[in-house]
């Protein structure tokens, strides 16, 4: 009977063992798939792509700073953005129209284009910025006050692919 009992732990055993590792051969499976994007994407994961990597500054001081409730504190100066996707048709949208002012230009690369170098132009064709986009590098984001004129991105590479940015006053 002892020997029944150690052949079915044997068994047990060996099936526990199989089971874990093709638990861990899909999960490996899943991973590289995953990361190599062979899934559809959602509109869930697709939103989550377009939102520009931001970063706030945060000062840290040694000694906390007591304020009393009757002062209020500053309000920091609002800043709005604008999403600007890179397709392979092209910059969406192609035409952008706002008020003056500070504005954060968050580009997303979807054009999937080897490497990409962006020019801000101002009035006039006058340069203001150069952007390099590596093959690696899918977003960043520029904080910039804009005045009152016509404004464009134009990728160096393809030079009819233009995004126009009106700005009133």
């Amino acid at each position: 009977m002892s020997l029944n009992l150690s052949v079915f732990l044997t068994k047990r055993r060996r099936a526990i063992y199989g089971m874990a590792a093709f638990c861990l051969v899909t999960v490996v499976a899943v991973g590289v798939i995953a990361s190599n994007r062979w899934f559809p994407q959602t509109s869930i994961s697709s939103a989550i792509e377009n939102v520009p990597d931001l970063a706030v500054a945060v000062s840290a001081k040694a000694e906390p700073e007591t304020v009393p409730v009757a002062q209020p504190s500053p309000t920091p100066e609002r800043i709005t953005a604008e999403l600007i996707v890179i397709t392979p048709r092209g910059f969406e949208p192609s035409v952008i129209r706002r008020p003056a002012g500070r504005v954060l230009l968050a580009v997303v690369n979807k054009s999937e284009q080897p490497d990409m170098t962006l020019r801000l132009l101002g009035p006039n064709n006058v340069f203001l910025r150069q952007m390099a986009m590596p093959r690696n590098r899918r977003r960043f984001s520029i904080p910039i006050t804009l005045t009152p004129g016509r404004y464009r991105i134009v990728d160096v590479n393809r030079p009819n692919v233009v995004c126009n940015i009106e700005i009133t006053p």
